[in-house]
């Protein structure tokens, strides 16, 4: 049994050894590396292309380069990758020590499907967790989900060079002697197309350390026959298709590298809303869906840890505390999320006169928090005092007659005869919010 442990490990990563044999945690490399397994197709992309050596990532009994390398306008940092999770672990650790923040790794791989060509290109969604290093920097699970940030980006890089791809799950073993029929059989089943070595340890230790990845693989022997086929692993034969694979690495660290933040995001978004009310996670779907493509919004029910009508201040923090319970939440339960979010209504003076307004929060998984508001609507004064002591929702019933706020619409649909619905004042808080996150590094020190 692995035990998995959140505090901080031991030993510490310090770096690549320099080319003079020293390490420098300050010595800064290219924020986006790429890393090769293949000590051929790396010999050709140092042939090819203006790189400088200047480290190793050192071992025992081996030591492998670092190279600095241009590629059109950008600088990457360029790594012959160790094979095994334990070893490619190591080399993202000493790596993000020098300042490498977005690993782009590729290699071989088998297939569990005949059907898959020699060195065809297959991008990983998933992970079957049957190695030992994930379990170093995850909690236990059967897969972990793989290459969500980068992959539509990806697959641009695909269709704009003429190559098709398969897409689907990989099962990453550490020991390819034990890769028996029953094995392939199981992983095929649970819908498995590859298998290889590295995979759910590139993924783990990338998201434990909050590092930007991405892998993917070119099509090797094939497993899915009465008697393994070797094909072209390990091989120089088909060398001219592998030559092309690295292209697709360096475009995708192009495309990365000068394409905004915002720009990235728009890609995918999953989203963490701390609440289950269906007028709220409908709002802040919409606000988000409005600058963001495939957005997947959850509900999650937290505490507030407020009153049940927020008075003033009560209202930020509110919303604020639900943010941060959701993301116990997602830590506690192994659940990823781009952003966390939360909303809270209540009753405010701060601008002179009564009435009740929705602040939004949100947090990204990189902890930068904003905050909005939606529109704010007034408050007659003889109902202040019984708000305040209740709930807004049992004064709107009243004067609604049961059906205010618990009206899917909410109660200001009826004061604005069907104008604005809850609908519309959380999509407004929400893109309030939103405009820290679109708007680039403005708000930013």
């Amino acid at each position: 049994m692995i035990l998995f442990s959140k505090g901080e490990g031991l030993i510490k990563a310090t770096g690549i050894r320099k080319l003079d044999g020293t390490r420098d945690a300050n010595y800064k490399l290219p924020h986006i590396a790429v890393g090769v397994f293949s000590e051929y197709l790396l010999e050709d992309i140092v042939e090819k292309f203006e790189c400088v050596k200047v480290g190793f990532i050192s071992g025992a009994n081996c030591s492998r380069p670092v190279y600095i390398m241009k590629y059109d306008d950008i600088k990457i940092t360029l790594f012959m990758a160790g094979v095994s999770g334990p070893w490619i672990s190591a080399d993202i650790e000493e790596l993000s020590a020098n300042g490498v923040d977005t690993f782009i790794i590729f290699g071989n791989c088998g297939v569990l499907d005949k059907k898959i060509e020699d060195c065809s290109i297959i991008i990983p969604n998933k992970a079957f967790r049957d190695e030992g290093t994930s379990y170093h920097y995850l909690p236990d699970s059967e897969s972990i989900e793989m290459n969500k940030e980068y992959k539509n980006l990806f697959k641009q890089v695909l269709d704009e060079n003429g190559y098709k791809y398969e897409e689907g799950a990989t099962w990453t073993t550490d020991g390819f002697y034990r890769e028996t029929k029953e094995k392939l059989e199981m992983f095929k089943q649970k819908g498995a197309v590859c298998v290889e070595m590295e995979g759910a340890s590139i993924a783990a230790v990338c998201e434990y350390k909050k590092l930007k990845y991405f892998t993917f693989y070119y099509a090797g022997d094939n497993l899915d026959a009465v008697e393994w086929e070797e094909r072209s692993l390990g091989q120089l034969t088909s060398f001219e298709k592998k030559a092309r694979v690295p292209y697709l690495a360096f475009e995708l660290a192009r495309k990365i590298e000068l394409c905004s933040e915002w720009e990235r995001k728009k890609l995918a978004m999953k989203v963490l809303i701390g609440t289950n009310n269906k007028g709220k996670v409908e709002g802040a779907k919409q606000a988000f869906e409005k600058f963001y493509e495939n957005v997947e919004v959850v509900g999650v029910s937290v505490d507030s840890g407020v009153s049940e009508e927020p008075v003033n201040d009560e209202i930020y923090q509110g919303a604020s505390n639900r943010v941060n319970n959701l993301i116990k939440y997602a830590d506690d339960n192994n659940v990823e999320a781009d952003f966390f979010i939360g909303v809270e209504s209540g009753i405010t003076n701060k601008l002179g006169k009564w009435c009740i307004i929705q602040i939004a929060v949100i947090k990204d998984k990189n902890g930068y928090e904003s905050f909005g508001t939606g529109p704010a609507f007034p408050v007659p004064d003889k109902y202040v005092k019984e708000i305040i002591d209740t709930d807004l929702g049992i004064v709107m019933d009243k004067i609604f007659n049961g059906n205010g706020l618990k009206n899917e619409k909410g109660g200001i649909a009826h004061l604005t005869k069907d104008v604005v619905t809850r609908y519309d004042l959380t999509r407004e808080a929400f893109i309030m919010a939103l405009t820290e996150f679109i708007n680039g590094d403005i708000w930013k020190d």
